[in-house]
């Protein structure tokens, strides 16, 4: 599946790091079956979105054993996306002191769940330390806040059927000189397939 993927597009995200921490053998492996342009996002363990709840003093020494072994994927490595649970509500002394822990050039992006953190201060933090805030579809279709945080940005299209035009209008301010004719196209009718969605 992955030499499917990495023939068609630049990234992909992979998910299973949420589930178990990555060994370096198996990042290596991953590296190697790929074309040198290939980049990786990596989603978080959630050890530390999920039960350390980003409190630093418990996620230590998970965010520095996740880093480390992230280092085998080389210049293959992409963002890494801390997703949040729905039920932790703004905190951020918390967010602040926990952003201190992650290593320089960290390419770190954070989708919240919880409209509690949807808040200047918030996005100031994010912005001080370079870490991206993350564009997702959210299931009751409210639109997700765009504020550019970081140089770059992280944007993820992770229900069974969205409106990419939708996503299209909200991205054009932060895609300039891009040609977006070809999103405009496939724009105007519902996508279900994922691989359909990139322009």
């Amino acid at each position: 599946m992955l030499a499917f993927y990495a023939e068609r597009l630049p990234t992909v995200e992979i998910n299973n790091t949420f589930y178990r921490m990555p060994k370096v053998a198996v990042l290596e492996t991953w590296a190697g079956s790929t074309p040198e342009r290939f980049r990786f996002a990596i989603k978080a363990s959630r050890r530390i979105t999920h039960l350390a709840r980003l409190k630093a003093e418990t996620a230590a020494d998970s965010v520095d054993f996740l880093y480390r072994n992230l280092a085998a994927l080389g210049a293959k490595r992409g963002p890494v996306l801390f997703q949040l649970p729905p039920f932790l509500k703004k905190d951020l002394p918390r967010l602040s002191e926990f952003l201190r822990l992650l290593p320089e050039g960290h390419g770190a992006a954070f989708e919240f769940r919880n409209d509690s953190w949807f808040a200047d201060d918030v996005y100031d933090a994010l912005k001080t330390a370079g870490a991206a805030l993350c564009l997702s579809e959210r299931e009751d279709n409210a639109p997700p806040p765009l504020v550019e945080t970081a140089p770059w940005g992280y944007v993820r299209l992770r229900l069974e059927t969205y409106w990419l035009r939708l996503f299209v209008g909200k991205a054009r301010p932060f895609v300039a000189g891009n040609d977006l004719t070809l999103a405009r196209r496939k724009s105007n009718r519902p996508c279900r397939d994922k691989r359909r969605a990139a322009p």
